[in-house]
């Protein structure tokens, strides 16, 4: 049985519930396939982060009409080519937009890129669940780097930590009143190791073969990281893995709103 979006609205009125108009998603859609990615996998995380992000912002636009909030994301093809996930900074406050696609969210998998990497880590992890059928999307709650590493379990074999649903915190507002009073403290995380030119080059080549799926598992984690955290590594990856030169849309796009 379907529920209508109010009625999904009055069943949990503490959680963030936003329409997601068909005409909205071929937007997305057609925003997305104007950048080249690899594989059919990278093209709909990218389509699903695009989706995720642009409806976010615009709820923050009305939600905070009244007040000056500079917030702005950046449109990077190289990091969706590869990883599930969406940074914002709203104005001091880092967050990362988690999208899932699941009729039924037990769980919330965050892929270790984002906990682990010192310069990628956010203030807040915020799980989004998207239902394209329904035309719905819902901010189902947020969680800090230290209740994820407290909660969560870690699975090796995909490198990603999974959270309870049932462990985050429902209602935004209380994240923006935490913020306020308190924000979380900057977590001391071991800087990853500086890689000879040549290994750089031996891993871009070996992360550059074509494959159906994001390459994040082929290597070491400390070594894939130690890519990702430079913007040159990671868009010289990019640009390998579509095997195009001149992309429609430059990574790093900064796309604000104020």
């Amino acid at each position: 049985m379907a529920f209508t979006l109010t009625e999904l609205q009055t069943f949990f009125p503490h959680q963030l519930w936003l329409e997601v108009s068909e005409r909205t998603q071929i937007e997305a859609w057609q925003a997305t396939t104007q950048q080249p990615y690899s594989n059919s996998a990278a093209r709909w995380t990218a389509y699903l982060n695009t989706l995720c992000s642009t409806q976010f912002l615009a709820w923050l636009k009305v939600h905070f009409e009244e007040e000056e909030l500079p917030c702005e994301f950046s449109f990077d093809a190289s990091v969706w080519e590869v990883v599930n996930g969406t940074a914002l900074t709203i104005n001091q406050t880092r967050v990362v937009l988690i999208p899932v696609e699941q009729s039924h969210l037990s769980e919330v998998c965050i892929l270790q890129e984002w906990i682990d990497i010192p310069d990628w880590v956010p203030d807040y992890y915020l799980a989004v669940q998207l239902n394209l059928d329904e035309c719905w999307m819902r901010v189902c709650g947020y969680a800090t780097r230290a209740q994820i590493l407290e909660r969560s379990h870690y699975d090796r074999m995909t490198q990603t930590y999974a959270l309870n649903a049932t462990d985050l915190i429902e209602n935004l507002d209380v994240m923006w009143v935490a913020q306020d009073l308190c924000a979380p403290a900057k977590p001391e995380i071991q800087a990853l190791p500086s890689l000879p030119p040549n290994q750089v080059e031996c891993l871009l080549a070996k992360l550059s073969d074509s494959t159906a799926y994001s390459p994040r598992l082929a290597v070491p984690f400390s070594e894939w990281a130690a890519i990702l955290t430079s913007d040159h590594y990671r868009h010289s990856l990019y640009q390998s893995r579509i095997k195009q030169d001149n992309p429609t849309v430059e990574p790093g796009t900064p796309i604000a709103l104020t």
